[in-house]
C-alpha cells in the first residue's frame, strides 16, 4: 500500500474501482508477467501490457487510466484489465512518486482548506506554529506570536488567581483586567495591517476568556473585556479574507457552547 498525499493506493481500491472480474483479469496478467517496466514520473505511472501502453493518474480520488486498446481507448469511467494489470505491477514493485507530487496535489486543494488543515496539524505544536508564522504572516508574524503567548498568559494568571482562592473580604472573585486590555490594544494595533491575524486571535482570547469566566464572577470588568474581544474580532473578519465556511462553523460552535452569548448574533 502507498499513501500519497490524502489517499491511500491499495490493491484494495484497485479491486473497487474495476470489479471484480475485470480485478482477476489484471491480476492474471499481472502474475503473468505480461508488463513490461514500470516508470512513475509526478502524478503518472506509465507502462504496457504486451503491446497496449497504459497511463495511470494518482489523484485524491484513487486512479485513473489511459488505456490504448480500441475497446478501453482514451479515458476510462472504471479500470480495465490491462489498467488493473499495471497498477498492481506498480504496487507491487515499491516505484514511490517523487516527493514533489505532494505539491502538486495541495495546489489543487482550497485555499480554505490548506489553512485549516495547517492549523490543526500546529495546534499542539508551539515550534511548528511560530515557523508557520514566521514564513508566511510576514514581518507581523513574530509579533503575533508574541501576542498570543501574552493573552494565554494573562488569562493563565487571572484564572490561577481565582483557582486559588485570591477573593476579597466578601469571597467574591473581581478580576483585574488592565492587562488583559493592554494586550487587547496592542492586537488592535494590528487591525489595519493583518486583519485576518488580528481576527484570529480576537477569536481566541474569545474562547479563553469565556472559559476563564466559567460559573460567573463579580463585577462587569471581564464580561466587558469579553464583548469588547467579540466587537474586535468582528470588525477583523470584515476588513480580512477569512474562510468564510470555516469561520461560519467556528463561530457556530462557539455560540452553541457558550453561555455568554458569545458570537451569538452570528447574522453580522
Amino acid at each position: 500500500m502507498f499513501r500519497m498525499a490524502s489517499v491511500e493506493i491499495s490493491e484494495q481500491m484497485v479491486r473497487s474501482q474495476a470489479g471484480e472480474e475485470t480485478f482477476e483479469l489484471g491480476r492474471s496478467l499481472a502474475d503473468r508477467g505480461q508488463v513490461g517496466a514500470v516508470t512513475a514520473d509526478g502524478t503518472r505511472v506509465g507502462a504496457s501490457v504486451g503491446d497496449v501502453a497504459v497511463n495511470l493518474r494518482i489523484t485524491t480520488a484513487g486512479v485513473g487510466a489511459d488505456c490504448a486498446r480500441t475497446d478501453c481507448a482514451g479515458e476510462v469511467a472504471e479500470l480495465c484489465e490491462h489498467a488493473v494489470a499495471v497498477a498492481l505491477t506498480w504496487l507491487r514493485s515499491g516505484i514511490e512518486r517523487p516527493g514533489q507530487d505532494l505539491l502538486t496535489v495541495l495546489r489543487s486543494k482550497d485555499p480554505g482548506w490548506l489553512a485549516a488543515r495547517l492549523t490543526d496539524l500546529a495546534a499542539d505544536d508551539p515550534v511548528l506554529t511560530a515557523r508557520l508564522l514566521a514564513e508566511a504572516g510576514g514581518p507581523d508574524a513574530p509579533a503575533v506570536h508574541t501576542l498570543r503567548e501574552d493573552l494565554e498568559g494573562v488569562v493563565a494568571e487571572m484564572t490561577a488567581e481565582r483557582d486559588d482562592g485570591h477573593y476579597d473580604v466578601f469571597d467574591e472573585w473581581y478580576p483585574d483586567t488592565e492587562e488583559l486590555e493592554e494586550v487587547l490594544d496592542d492586537i488592535e494595533d494590528l487591525l489595519d495591517r493583518a486583519p485576518d491575524a488580528v481576527a484570529d486571535l480576537a477569536e481566541h482570547a474569545v474562547r479563553l476568556l469565556g472559559e476563564a469566566i466559567g460559573d460567573g464572577c463579580h463585577g462587569h470588568e471581564l464580561p466587558d473585556v469579553l464583548a469588547r474581544a467579540a466587537d474586535l474580532h468582528l470588525d477583523a473578519c470584515r476588513a480580512g479574507a477569512p474562510d468564510p465556511v470555516a469561520l461560519a462553523e467556528r463561530l457556530l460552535t462557539g455560540a452553541l457552547n457558550s453561555g455568554w452569548g458569545t458570537f451569538a448574533d452570528l447574522s453580522e
